[in-house]
């Protein structure tokens, strides 16, 4: 699995060398806050801190993902075990959202408004988001990341001014 027990997390390299670096006790290193901090400067092409090289900074990458993992979706052996109720608490608001504009959406004739909703979110609202839709792929997010939900309706009915029927109409992620 790409997922490390907490106690080789908790005791490796990466907690220990980061910890060192900002000054901070191995316990006390949320890997979350340190990834987000050294990609960021990354991505606005600043000077990494001295100590941080690649190698650091993927397993730096790796732990957060652990990390947000543990709380999510991964018990503490590494099996997949998903925790509803921590992703009801992270996504659950906007899924329901979502839901329910689509559905009141469909209950609308073809060509009424609006057509579109764009959301925006944070890389840490995605990795929920992709755990509850059952797409994470073990990797955080990129910048610039999205998801599209895309509503279809047949062409025999699209043209219609009827309310759409729900074998009508087709969902793509």
């Amino acid at each position: 699995s790409h997922y490390r027990h907490s106690k080789e997390l908790r005791d490796g390299d990466a907690r220990r060398g980061v910890g060192r670096i900002i000054g901070k006790a191995p316990e006390d290193v949320n890997f979350v806050g340190v990834r987000d901090a050294l990609v960021a400067r990354v991505a606005h092409k600043l000077p990494l801190p001295r100590g941080v090289d690649g190698k650091l900074l993927d397993e730096v990458e790796r732990a957060a993902v652990d990390q947000v993992a543990r709380l999510l979706w991964v018990d503490e052996a590494g099996a997949h075990a998903y925790k509803d109720e921590s992703l009801t608490l992270g996504v659950g608001r906007l899924l329901g959202h979502i839901l329910r504009r689509i559905d009141a959406r469909m209950k609308q004739p073809q060509g009424a408004a609006p057509r579109l909703f764009l959301y925006s979110a944070h890389d840490t609202t995605l990795m929920p988001l992709l755990t509850a839709l059952g797409e994470f792929d073990s990797a955080w997010p990129d910048f610039c990341s999205w998801v599209a939900v895309e509503v279809f309706v047949w062409d025999r009915v699209a043209s219609s001014k009827r309310p759409w029927r729900e074998d009508d109409v087709w969902l793509r992620l």
